[in-house]
């Protein structure tokens, strides 16, 4: 049914068991599991209740420049709020007890990563990010092209706002 589909079930699922914390990470071996520990720490340490791991802040991050200026259309188009996030596409995420609680995803696609931000500034919750490594040269890369990516973070965060300012979108361009 999709990644956000996917993420949805998992917010689900931590709420049934109960969860401490919860880690995200994207399938197609990407992110580094060594890592979790650091992704977690702000989380542990009650600092924050989302963090992600941020390519853009790792020393000598290997980004291709696609992703570098796909990911920096995409903060620029949807508006990244008050929390200044660099990295808003990360699939690698640690989310506290009071994250999973308040927040349920709705999204089925690639647009979740930006629709869990917004409802969580919404809620008032803490976002830190932390460094990590992003490894692109793997076995089995992601098969999403990174318009269709792009077009649909883009789309999903435009119907989000929509309804959360309807006036905005709607009131005002229908009294001109």
């Amino acid at each position: 049914m999709g990644y956000g589909a996917a993420i949805g079930s998992l917010f689900r699922r931590a709420r049934e068991v109960g969860a401490d914390v919860m880690v995200t990470l994207d399938a197609d071996g990407q992110h580094d599991p060594d890592y979790i520990p650091r992704l977690i720490e702000p989380v542990m340490r009650d600092e924050a209740d989302i963090v992600i791991g941020s390519r853009f802040l790792a020393d000598e991050a290997d980004i291709p420049d696609y992703r570098r200026i796909g990911i920096r259309i995409i903060n620029w188009v949807t508006g990244r709020g008050s929390n200044k996030i660099s990295d808003t596409q990360s699939g690698f995420r640690a989310y506290s007890r009071k994250a999973v609680e308040a927040i349920l995803p709705t999204e089925m696609g690639m647009g979740v990563s930006r629709e869990i931000l917004l409802k969580a500034e919404e809620r008032g919750l803490r976002i830190k990010e932390v460094p990590l490594k992003i490894i692109y040269d793997v076995e089995r890369p992601s098969k999403i092209n990174p318009v269709t990516h792009g077009l649909d973070v883009i789309f999903s965060t435009i119907k989000h706002l929509s309804v959360r300012h309807p006036l905005m979108f709607y009131g005002i361009p229908g009294t001109l």
